[in-house]
Formats: structure tokens, C-alpha cells, sequence
């Protein structure tokens, strides 16, 4: 019952930025609908900012999963949290652009 395998730290990493991606989202789409709709500087930043954390996360969460000696709980859970982040934030885009 004795392993090697440990939790990385860029696992863990890739579901922080995953929980704080989508945190991020969040509060943009917040700010936007309690502006009416008004989409200013501050809320397209975050959004970027979330975009960015996105594939960060994505990437990390991906590489952590290929290597056989971690356990693959957070590169797991970073992996969704980041794909989720990044189909929400460009569903988010195409609807402004195309509604």
C-alpha cells in the first residue's frame, strides 16, 4: 500500500487557476449585467485575464495527467475547471459578437 506518487504542486496550481478563472468570469459577467449590458476597459480585461488563466491551467493540468508519478486528482479537476473556463468565456465572446 506504499507509493511514490505524491500531488504535484503544478497540479494543484492548474486547479487554482482554474477556481480563480472562473471566478473571474464570473464577476465580469456580474459587473457587465449590473452596468446594463455596458461592456467597459475593467471587464474586458478580466476577461482576457480569464482567457489567459484558461490556458495556463489547460496546459498544466494536461501535463500533469501524462506523467505517471502523481496522482491524478488535481491535474484532474484543473483539466475541467480550465475547458469549462475556456468553453464558457467563448461562449461568452461569440454571443456578444454575434448577438
Amino acid at each position: 500500500m506504499f507509493t511514490d506518487k505524491r500531488h504535484t504542486k503544478r497540479g494543484i496550481f492548474s486547479c487554482v487557476l482554474g477556481v480563480s478563472g472562473l471566478a473571474a468570469l464570473f464577476y465580469s459577467m456580474v459587473r457587465i449585467y449590473s452596468a446594463g449590458g455596458a461592456v467597459g476597459n475593467a471587464q474586458t480585461m478580466t476577461l482576457v485575464l480569464a482567457v489567459l488563466y484558461g490556458l495556463a491551467g489547460l496546459g498544466l493540468g494536461l501535463r500533469m495527467l501524462l506523467g505517471r508519478e502523481s496522482f491524478p486528482l488535481f491535474p484532474m479537476a484543473g483539466t475541467i475547471l480550465n475547458a469549462l473556463l475556456l468553453l464558457l468565456s467563448a461562449g461568452l465572446i461569440l454571443w456578444g459578437v454575434l448577438g
